[in-house]
């Protein structure tokens, strides 16, 4: 067990805030490497909790900035780390978090390395790449299931909205399976890191986009034609077409469109929707 640890093992975990405590020291060097965070650049660390991270990210990034929801924590992070000058740490959801805040800096590299809540980890991945376009980097653990959604391919039972959106703006990798049993207390359920680095070839309007492939997931066991008909209100002989257009069946469905196909046919639809 780590100092940081030791530190917080008074401290009554909230289930509210879906915290669990990282303690493995081999999953925790498994993530450093995978990291692979160095002196010249920023990183994030949401939800640094008892700091199991945080001491070794310190080590080795050229600023550290942490955002801990929990009050009871912030103490016990200060007292660790807090005369360190590369060290900053924010009382505060992440959610309500802004640019500015995190004080980006020109030719820096900005990385998020954090072990998230469950309960909310598609809005932080939403947020950072719709919002925050100068993280270019992200590094999280995440429950197993969501890992394997936000990685898996068309075809997939997995494969879902998050996963086009998510492999469109990023190339994503399943990094690797992380046991329940390295946690304290045990959760349910085994978690996974994965890793989201920053296309910087994306060409379309991010939130519009977003919006259309949800739509077009909207209810998953309908056609693709069913879908876009509800939510554009297009007559039916209209979208069959526009499929057909595409070199797609009228019966397709979203789950059997690759990334690549999504980010044509969104192109298209448009031109037919203005």
């Amino acid at each position: 067990m780590n100092n940081s640890n030791r530190k917080t093992k008074d401290i009554r975990l909230k289930k509210s805030l879906g915290q669990n405590f990282l303690q493995d020291q081999n999953i925790i060097n498994k993530i450093i490497a995978v990291a692979n965070v160095n002196n010249q650049e920023h990183v994030i660390e949401i939800g640094p909790g008892a700091g199991a991270l945080t001491e070794f990210l310190i080590q080795d990034a050229g600023r550290l900035t942490c955002i801990e929801i929990d009050q009871r924590l912030i103490t016990n992070l200060n007292n660790l780390y807090g005369d360190q000058e590369k060290f900053k740490l924010i009382n505060e959801d992440f959610l309500n978090i802004q640019n500015e805040d995190l004080n980006f800096e020109d030719r820096v590299n900005n990385k998020v390395v954090a072990n998230l809540p469950y309960y909310i980890t598609t809005p932080i991945i939403t947020k950072i790449l719709l919002r925050m376009e100068n993280i270019s980097e992200i590094y999280v653990m995440v429950q197993k299931e969501v890992a394997q959604r936000i990685t898996s391919e068309h075809g997939n039972k997995a494969y879902n909205s998050l996963s086009v959106f998510c492999q469109t703006l990023c190339e994503t990798k399943y990094e690797f399976t992380v046991s329940k049993e390295s946690f304290k207390p045990v959760p349910k359920v085994d978690s996974a890191i994965i890793s989201l680095k920053r296309r910087s070839d994306v060409k379309i309007d991010i939130y519009k986009y977003e919006k259309f492939v949800q739509n077009c997931f909207k209810q998953k066991r309908k056609t693709l034609v069913n879908n876009l008909q509800t939510a554009y209100k297009l007559d039916k002989e209209t979208i069959i077409k526009f499929l057909n257009d595409n070199d797609l069946q009228a019966n397709v469905r979203a789950e059997q469109i690759s990334i690549d196909k999504f980010a044509q046919i969104y192109n298209n639809f448009l031109l037919i929707i203005k």
